[in-house]
């Protein structure tokens, strides 16, 4: 579901960038660096996440189900019967998406797909960098605002002053 991917990168995206705009530059350089840094980490991890494959376990198309080996007969895993295909050990269905997905960790509404054995280390990167970026805006709103009223006051003594 990709309209969830989309919200997810709106809510990232849409501030992010204002703050980049409107108070970076107003700071010191390493500050600009680092938040600059920690939103490109937080998007580049999160579209890692929303559009690598989670181990979806491919589906048998055209099989008969009369074929499906009897239990006895059947490799080591478990039968789906929604997905039509015997799952590997460690594959778990997924309801939100119809589909097995190989270590299963949880389906994401953030993603709005599952996060399974192959996507798991790009969500795990995307929460370290958005904790990171998270606590650097934090800092760095916390500097800019030590700094407006010292910018205000000397604008508003540039402003009063008459020339003659």
């Amino acid at each position: 579901d990709y309209g969830c991917l989309l919200v997810t990168y709106s809510l990232v995206v849409v501030p992010s960038t204002l703050i980049c705009i409107f108070i970076l530059p107003s700071l010191h350089v390493i500050a600009m660096g680092i938040g600059i840094a920690t939103f490109a980490g937080t998007t580049l991890a999160l579209t890692c996440a929303g559009c690598s494959d989670p181990g979806i376990v491919p589906r048998r198309m055209g099989d008969d189900p009369s074929e499906i080996p009897s239990v006895s007969r059947r490799p080591s895993g478990s039968y789906c019967g929604q997905c039509n295909v015997t799952r590997p050990v460690g594959a778990v269905h997924c309801y939100d998406c119809n589909c097995c997905v190989m270590g299963l960790d949880h389906h994401c509404p953030w993603t709005g797909k599952c996060i399974g054995e192959r996507n798991l280390r790009f969500f795990y990167g995307f929460l370290t960098f958005l904790c990171l970026h998270i606590l650097s805006t934090v800092v760095n709103m916390a500097m800019w605002m030590m700094t407006v009223p010292e910018q205000l006051s000397i604008s508003i003594a540039r402003n009063s002053t008459v020339e003659p």
